[in-house]
């Protein structure tokens, strides 16, 4: 069949399978590709690390919707990451995007995560409705903290270390707002009055992630959790704080929450937090029976889980448990087997992948007859082992329905003959994410 005569649909779904690398190539293969391919290769636009590194040497997507402005309708999505280090250079990139951002009518989500966003404001506030996700580093001035009142109804907004001129407009600009994604991430000047008067306007919030905002623990969040009956998702600071929650008041009702994520970081006892961690699990045990995901973060990769909190864990959640996630910590064989022997329906297991034990890590894993994807945790410098090929087959005919494993920028996919036997085995390497990912965020499934 011609590629013309394909469905619109079907051939955006052919599209959805193929790698960046590979639209490039599709769309070279003839004129009608060509057309197919274009609204997918610049629905999102970014530069990262390797653009800044090569710029202007390497044309960036700024630069060919400049050279052929009809593009511009297709960008759904911008994203700026680095900058150029050199100061002309930088001026000339800033200069760039922002001309792009006027030419994209029909831009719904801009990503800035370096400190540059005072260039981009006036264009932002052109962009009136249309504009439904906005991710921005926080260290404005108050007159510009002013111009983001401007800023259209927004969907999801995240904040990077913002400082108190954004914090104070804060419930100003999401006042009577249809948010349903709120997320400050390390702003050291929000407390909870300010986050209470936010979060009562905002009945409607699905998702609230309060991380590395020191005035703000667990036992705050918990208390104003009471605005948000529709939370599906959340993460904590879970600190040494014991103070209970308000008896007339208990916990609030959660039934729709599906994700949580603790950061412990910031605890100075140890193990960090756990007395909080126990409180807080005890809690939702009856107020959120349904998670399907899990996410904890320690502050030393040596640390060692908690084998009965882990325990406690499992017992309230096995049922639903689809998702854990351990960062910066570490885990045992034990803990391994119980989590795949009781997590009934587990796809997805993020942890430190331990190299030197591997047979033991297979035959533990092998206790699950659910589990899809493994993601190694572990951060090295320096000198690292690489899973080789054999280690990733060993893993793979260990767990039954394993097919995908991510470790070291690398994923590794198994493929089944017909009767179910590992038969081909493939990698592709994944661009650096660098410190501009949340690690708290639930992975799609």
């Amino acid at each position: 069949m011609a590629v013309e005569k394909l469905d619109l649909d079907v051939w955006n779904l052919i599209l959805s399978h193929l790698l960046t690398t590979d639209l490039y190539a599709v769309a070279l293969t003839s004129r009608a590709f060509q057309f197919g391919v274009i609204p997918r290769l610049y629905h999102t636009i970014f530069f990262r690390t390797q653009h800044a590194r090569r710029y202007p040497g390497m044309m960036t997507a700024f630069q060919a919707i400049l050279q052929h402005p009809e593009l511009a309708m297709q960008v759904r999505c911008v994203e700026i990451r680095a900058l150029p280090t050199n100061t002309k250079l930088k001026a000339t990139f800033l200069s760039e995007c922002t001309r792009v951002i006027d030419l994209c009518t029909e831009l719904s989500s801009f990503k800035c995560t370096v400190p540059v966003l005072p260039e981009f404001l006036p264009s932002l506030q052109g962009l009136k409705d249309g504009l439904r996700t906005l991710r921005i580093p926080g260290n404005l001035s108050t007159p510009e903290a002013e111009m983001l009142l401007k800023i259209g109804d927004l969907d999801s907004l995240s904040i990077d270390q913002g400082t108190w001129n954004v914090i104070d407009i804060l419930p100003r600009w999401t006042e009577g707002s249809s948010l349903t994604e709120l997320i400050l991430f390390m702003t050291k000047e929000l407390n909870e009055d300010v986050l209470g008067s936010v979060l009562q306007c905002l009945r409607n919030l699905r998702s609230l992630h309060i991380v590395g905002c020191p005035q703000i623990d667990h036992v705050s969040v918990l208390r104003l959790c009471k605005h948000l009956p529709a939370l599906e998702s959340l993460t904590l600071n879970a600190s040494d704080s014991l103070c209970p929650l308000d008896d007339d008041e208990g916990f609030p009702k959660l039934p729709r929450l599906r994700h949580i994520a603790f950061d412990t970081r910031y605890s100075r006892s140890i193990p960090p937090a756990l007395d909080a961690l126990y409180l807080v699990l005890e809690c939702l045990q009856d107020s959120a029976p349904c998670l399907s995901s899990f996410t904890i973060r320690l502050s030393d990769k040596k640390t060692l889980v908690d084998y009965d909190f882990l325990k406690k864990l499992l017992k309230q959640h096995r049922r639903t448990l689809r998702q854990l996630a351990f960062l910066d910590c570490s885990l045992d064989m034990k803990h391994v087997t119980m989590i795949c022997k009781n997590c009934v329906r587990l796809e997805r297991l993020e942890l430190p992948f331990p190299l030197k034990e591997l047979v033991p890590f297979a035959s533990a894993l092998a206790r699950s007859d659910t589990l899809q994807t493994i993601v190694d945790t572990q951060a090295f410098h320096g000198a690292y082992i690489s899973l080789t090929p054999q280690n990733v087959r060993l893993l793979m005919e260990a767990a039954p329905a394993l097919s995908t494993i991510i470790s070291d920028r690398r994923v590794w996919k198994g493929y089944s003959d017909g009767v179910g036997r590992l038969n081909n085995i493939s990698f592709r390497t994944l661009p650096t994410q660098g410190a501009s990912s949340y690690w708290f965020l639930p992975a799609e499934l």
